[in-house]
């Protein structure tokens, strides 16, 4: 049995021009705690999304991106896969892996240019920066634990 799909596709803008703007794939998920625009979430037990870290595997991988401020308990808008403006960034842009992001080892939620690197620490590609304030997520689930 074979299946024909017409032709179709996804346009994910990259140019945005506001601060904490995104495109691509975007839902409505609920946050177990406070959380600000351009923090990466994890999935936790109960179906709610919570500030990953990196210390340690019970708080990563992360999976989404918070659009916006959400306070404990409440739904908002969370960036699966796809670009963001967030003018508060200041990502450098270089040649090759100068350019990936990773999930912070210090600050919950923070997305950082520096990998972790201490043992038991977890490393998660979650994006690249396209400029200083704009990055495409598209998380990797794959940990890499440092020994």
């Amino acid at each position: 049995m074979s299946v024909d799909f017409p032709q179709t596709s996804l346009n994910i803008i990259n140019a945005l021009g506001t601060n904490n703007l995104g495109s691509g794939i975007i839902t409505t998920g609920t946050v177990g705690e406070n959380v600000a625009a351009g923090e990466v979430l994890y999935l936790k037990t109960g179906g709610k999304y919570w500030k990953a870290l990196a210390t340690g595997i019970a708080t990563m991988p992360g999976k989404v991106l918070a659009m916006e401020a959400i306070a404990a308990n409440n739904a908002g808008k969370l960036l699966h896969m796809g670009y963001f403006r967030h003018d508060a960034w200041d990502f450098t842009v270089g040649n090759g892996t100068a350019n990936l992001l990773y999930v912070s080892r210090t600050t919950g939620g923070l997305v950082t240019q520096t990998a972790p690197g201490l043992a038991g620490e977890q490393v998660q590609v979650i994006g690249y920066c396209v400029t200083d304030d704009v990055i495409y997520f598209n998380p990797c689930l794959e940990l890499v634990e440092i020994s």
